[in-house]
C-alpha cells in the first residue's frame, strides 16, 4: 500500500509495558490520575492469563442498562444520510479518498464506520483504510476484517494518536467514534477541557500538513443524568473490565493481589465525568521494579474516566479550535451527538 501516513513515534512492545507500567505507578501514587484508560482492552495469553479486556468489553455491548453502544449505533443509523450528502459535497469528486480511524474495537468499525464507508465509497476513487491504535491486538484483528470486508488496500499503524506526531499526506476522511473525545486524559483536579482542544488541534495541523483536504467524524456523549450513567457504567462486565487492570499489572511483572480491589462506577458532578474507582478491600503491599508501594485498606485508585462534555461547552471548544463545523446530527431522547467537521 502506497506510504499514506507518517508517524514519528511507532509504539515497539517493550515501549508500550514500559508505559503501562509508569501509569500503573501513577495511578498507585496520585488519586488525580486515572491514565489507564488505554489498556484496558487486551485479550489473555494463555489459560492461565486472567486478563480478560476484550472479552468483558464484548459482553459490555449487549447489556441494555449500557446505553452507550446502542444509543451510538442508533444515531449513525439515522444520521447516515444526511452525513453521506454532507461528506459527498465536502469532497470533490476529483478527490482520491483515504479512510483514517482512530482508535476503536472491531465491533466499532464493524457496526459504526464500515456503513459510513460503505455509504459513501461509490462516489470516490478510494486509496485505502488506515487503522491507528496504541494496541497492536485492535490493530491486527480491525485490519483483518476490513480486508475481508472491503476491497481496499489496507495499513495498521501501532501508535498513539494522542501523543504521537501525525501527518495526513492524502485527502482522508477521519473517524473517532465510541465517544472517544471525552476519554481524552484532563486534569483531574479541575474542570478544563485544554487537552481536548489542544487533540482537535492537533488533528487540524496534521490534516494540512500534507496540503490534504481533511474531513473529520466524530461523536460526543453529553448525558448528565445520574442515574442512567451509573445504571450504565456499573454493569458488572463492565466494572470487572475496569478491575481488570490489576491483572494486566500481574502480567506485566507486578507483585499484586487484584482480588482484593472492589471497583465501581461514580459520577463527579465537578468535572463532568463518570470515574471508575477501585477501593483496597484489605493491606498489601505492592512491587513494581522492586519498588514497594504500601496500599491500606480504604485506599481509592482511579482507573480511568468518561467526560461527559455539555453540549454549550463542547461548541465553545469547537468555536475556539481551527476546524469548521460542517454539520452535526442528533435524534430524540438521546443525549449523544455527530458531528462532521472539515479542514
Amino acid at each position: 500500500m502506497p506510504y499514506l501516513i507518517n508517524i514519528k513515534k511507532i509504539k515497539k512492545a517493550d515501549l508500550w509495558e514500559r508505559r503501562f507500567l509508569q501509569n500503573f505507578q501513577k495511578s498507585l501514587k496520585n488519586y488525580e490520575f486515572g491514565g489507564l484508560g488505554e489498556f484496558l482492552y487486551e485479550d489473555n495469553e494463555g489459560k492461565a492469563d486472567k486478563v480478560q479486556g476484550s472479552n468483558l468489553w464484548k459482553k459490555t455491548l449487549t447489556d441494555k442498562s449500557y446505553y452507550v453502544f446502542r444509543e451510538e449505533i442508533d444515531l449513525i443509523s439515522k444520521s447516515k444520510k444526511e452525513l453521506c450528502k454532507d461528506i459527498s459535497r465536502f469532497f470533490s469528486k476529483k478527490d482520491v479518498l483515504t479512510f483514517v480511524e482512530l482508535g476503536g474495537t472491531l465491533e466499532s468499525t464493524e457496526q459504526k464506520t464500515l456503513p459510513v464507508i460503505n455509504c459513501i465509497k461509490k462516489d470516490f476513487s478510494l486509496h485505502g483504510y488506515v487503522n491507528i491504535d496504541y494496541s497492536n491486538q485492535h490493530v491486527e484483528k480491525t485490519i483483518k476484517f476490513v480486508e475481508a470486508k472491503l476491497n481496499l488496500p489496507t495499513k495498521g499503524i501501532v501508535g498513539n494518536f494522542v501523543n504521537d506526531k501525525i501527518e495526513f499526506r492524502d485527502n482522508s476522511l477521519i473517524f473517532l467514534f465510541g465517544l472517544t473525545l471525552g476519554n481524552l486524559y484532563e486534569d483531574s483536579s479541575k474542570l478544563s477541557y485544554k487537552n481536548t482542544l489542544a487533540f482537535l488541534n492537533k488533528i487540524y495541523a496534521m490534516s494540512k500538513s500534507g496540503k490534504s483536504k481533511c474531513g473529520f467524524v466524530l461523536s460526543v456523549d453529553s448525558t448528565q443524568d445520574i442515574k442512567k450513567l451509573e445504571k450504565a457504567y456499573n454493569v458488572k462486565s463492565l466494572t470487572d473490565h475496569s478491575q481488570n487492570v490489576f491483572y494486566l499489572a500481574k502480567r506485566n511483572g507486578v507483585r499484586i493481589n487484584p482480588s482484593l480491589f472492589k471497583t465501581r462506577a461514580k459520577w463527579n458532578k465537578n468535572l463532568n465525568c463518570v470515574q471508575y474507582i477501585a477501593e483496597a478491600q484489605e493491606d498489601q503491599k505492592v512491587t513494581i521494579n522492586k519498588k514497594v508501594y504500601e496500599i491500606k485498606k480504604g485506599d481509592n485508585i482511579h482507573i480511568d474516566e468518561s467526560r461527559k462534555i455539555p453540549k454549550l461547552d463542547f461548541l465553545n471548544i469547537l468555536k475556539k479550535s481551527k476546524w469548521d463545523v460542517i454539520n452535526h446530527y442528533e435524534v430524540e431522547d438521546s443525549d449523544l451527538t455527530l458531528y462532521f467537521l472539515g479542514s
